[in-house]
């Protein structure tokens, strides 16, 4: 097994380029500097209702926690850990559904008893993750509080990961003080010795995996057979097409699909359709683009395998970007720049527009369709709420792989763990609850989760948004390259790759050149990479 190499950057922060996210309305992610800690401070609220939910996979009853107009728990720098307990108490949330003034439904957890805790001593845990800035308000009341109320011999310490993701991780666990619980438990984790595997516990339980999009979950949360995690949420670089509505409607285009593998939806049509939806002023600049620039993970991750194409072999020995249906599918991809004018280059939207953020150019009529990472969707929920008209499609259909570019991230044991089995209550009780997902924004893993999720976040504008075919998205997660289980597979990016796709936007090199040239370059690097 080879030991764990630290990249420049976290799989998180460059799966999409700067600025797709949600970071320009406040949702974007908020990591701790490394060494530091986040502090949850606990507010009393009154009581909250009791109600039901039957969207869990657990039998658990559920809790109301009551939406506030005003912020309840605050983030402060700290140099250790702080305890996020009280398990008598409800803390007050901000707004999660379609009102300051609506409830936002939260599933108790699971008792103890449940997963084979028991009647233990006080434990406890420490939770090694990383929180959005909505999780600043709703991440106690929402996440922690309904899981301590139910085991109330644990308590919960969240220690903030650090920018890059593993960092501050590998440090923990070679100092011999790990954390109990890591999220974004991917194989790189675990063949980086950060984390281990948690196949028995799920074996012990029974648990049924297909619950889980196959292809993400395959992906990012096994490894040759073995499980490393249960997800609390999915991702992704790209797992739907948030749309302006009212710009399709003005150029007489029907919507985009609301259902997934639409042949009619094709490469060629959505091209088409870009081309309508691209607009320019009188003077001749842009007055708006079909859709936003691409990152990372569109182009190593999944693009190739649409026409059949693979950065990296099945057996992770041969670099295969030489062929010529990865050629075809790069060249199609850059051709929305590069031949029909209805893409803008990287960085070109802040420079026409003054704003790089995608959803926010969506919502103003300067982009018809954004390409915007999991965790950036939230905001649609907002902009729907305020008047806008924005919805969710679903991505065109291609000849060999077409779906939904999903992520799932899951929560793991650190290596080192003193309380496993409690560490495993707590994973398993994420998982089985949309909580998380509800607190973050981003949608839950699971499908039968969509339902309480989708009634907390968008509310009486989900009909509006078409969040359906959101959660759809679930059952139509598309493959993923192999070259992304390379520990150094980052860096053949930001070194290799990156620096020659800039020559192709600038049109100085042909996709042509660069994936012949790129073959022998990436293939003297594999070996480096090699999983174990």
């Amino acid at each position: 097994m080879r030991p764990y190499t630290h990249q420049a950057m976290s799989r998180r922060s460059l799966l999409v380029r700067a600025g797709t996210g949600a970071a320009g309305v406040g949702y974007g992610l908020l990591l701790a500097a490394c060494g530091q800690a986040a502090t949850i401070t606990s507010q009393t609220s009154a009581s909250a209702p009791a109600a039901t939910s039957a969207t869990t996979a657990s039998a658990a009853s559920a809790v109301n926690i009551t939406a506030a107009s005003s912020g309840a728990a605050t983030s402060a720098a700290s140099a250790s850990p702080s305890t996020v307990a009280s398990a008598a108490s409800t803390a007050t949330a901000a707004p999660t559904t379609a009102s300051s003034t609506a409830a936002a439904s939260v599933t108790a957890a699971p008792t103890a008893a449940a997963v084979g805790v028991g009647n233990k001593a006080a434990v406890t845990l420490q939770y090694y993750t990383s929180l959005n800035a909505r999780q600043q308000q709703t991440y106690q009341p929402t996440v922690i509080q309904p899981f301590l109320t139910a085991n109330p011999t644990l308590k919960v310490e969240t220690v903030p990961a650090s920018s890059d993701f593993y960092v501050k991780l590998k440090t923990l666990v070679a100092s011999g003080t790990p954390p109990d619980v890591v999220w974004e438990a991917y194989p790189e984790a675990y063949l980086g010795k950060l984390i281990t595997d948690v196949t028995s516990y799920v074996a012990r339980d029974k648990l049924d995996m297909s619950v889980y999009p196959k292809y993400a979950m395959d992906f990012d949360g096994m490894w040759q057979g073995k499980v490393l995690g249960l997800p609390n949420q999915s991702g992704g670089s790209w797992p739907i097409v948030p749309y302006n509505h009212d710009l399709f409607a003005k150029v007489g285009l029907p919507d985009p699909p609301d259902h997934w593998g639409d042949p009619a939806w094709s490469y060629d049509n959505f091209v088409a359709a870009c081309q309508k939806l691209t607009q320019t002023k009188p003077d001749g600049t842009p007055q708006s683009y079909a859709i936003n620039d691409f990152g990372l993970g569109i182009s190593i991750l999944y693009w190739g395998l649409r026409y059949g194409g693979q950065w990296l072999s099945d057996d992770y020995t041969t670099i295969t970007c030489d062929s010529a249906e990865m050629i075809t599918g790069l060249q199609q991809l850059f051709d929305l720049h590069l031949k029909y004018k209805v893409m803008p280059k990287p960085g070109e939207l802040k420079t026409v527009f003054g704003d790089s953020n995608a959803l926010n150019l969506v919502k103003n009529g300067n982009l018809a369709m954004a390409i915007v990472a999991g965790g950036g969707t939230f905001p649609v929920a907002q902009f729907d709420q305020a008047g806008a008209s924005i919805a969710f499609g679903a991505h065109p259909t291609f000849p060999k792989s077409s779906g939904s570019y999903q992520d799932m991230d899951p929560n793991g044991l650190a290596v080192g763990t003193k309380h496993p089995d409690e560490s495993w209550t707590f994973i398993r009780y994420q998982a089985e609850t949309p909580n998380w997902a509800i607190s973050r924004g981003n949608l839950p893993a699971r499908q039968d989760q969509v339902a309480a999720w989708q009634a907390a976040l968008y509310g009486d504008v989900a009909a509006k948004a078409r969040v359906n075919v959101y959660g759809a998205s679930l059952a139509n997660s598309a493959q993923l390259d192999p070259i992304g289980h390379l520990s150094n597979w980052r860096d053949l990016y930001t070194q290799l790759i990156s620096p020659q796709f800039d020559k192709v936007w600038a049109g100085q090199t042909t996709v042509t050149d660069v994936l012949h040239s790129l073959k022998p370059q990436l293939q003297s690097q594999v070996a480096k990479g090699m999983p174990a």
